[in-house]
């Protein structure tokens, strides 16, 4: 698991309202998960050191307003949606970043990236064997990973330790990133 000297762990950050988590999107109600940012770290497992990152907001459309809830919640501004791309040039950027990596992300992110090809009928092929859920790694360093989540998970390793503020892709990215850095000074 995460035998790879280079890896991507990156993280996605979607639209939501006030309740989403409790009535799974409500499609009905035009609640889906459009993704509005990707952000993601190229870490040097060896080196213990980040090599690259990728940040960028995606532009929604089925519901290009973001909700207050969302803003609120990742700070990603109406302003940052409304001048980004849509989700499949961003994708296709992110994906030749990534250059063939293995991409890891807490719960495997892959699903979110799917559901966002159908609902804005984008023909691309994934190549869904380098989509890998973080956890795994986690949970082979003794962590119960339910407890936790993307934005928090290096705190297990270390409780004082200072991370960014979490629900910003990039930010869950790089705490992520600290989080395999940690657990390798503890093996």
């Amino acid at each position: 698991m995460m035998d790879e000297e280079v890896v991507v762990i990156w993280d996605t950050e979607y639209t939501s309202w006030e309740g989403c988590n409790e009535n799974g999107w409500n499609n009905e109600k035009g609640e889906y998960k459009e993704i509005i940012q990707i952000g993601a770290i190229k870490l040097d497992k060896q080196e213990k050191e980040i090599l690259d990152k990728f940040d960028k907001v995606v532009r929604p459309e089925i519901n290009p307003e973001l909700s207050d809830y969302i803003k609120d919640l990742t700070g990603i501004t109406q302003s940052q949606v409304n001048d980004a791309e849509q989700f499949e040039e961003v994708l296709k950027h992110f994906i030749e970043w990534s250059n063939n990596l293995n991409l890891y992300s807490y719960a495997n992110d892959l699903g979110v990236v799917q559901r966002n090809l159908e609902l804005c009928n984008i023909g691309l092929e994934l190549e869904e064997s380098c989509f890998k859920d973080i956890r795994e790694f986690f949970r082979s360093k003794g962590v119960p990973v339910d407890d936790w989540n993307s934005g928090n998970i290096a705190q297990y390793f270390d409780s004082s330790k200072d991370l960014l503020p979490q629900h910003n892709a990039y930010n869950d990215a790089r705490n992520m990133a600290e989080a395999v850095i940690l657990a390798q000074k503890q093996s």
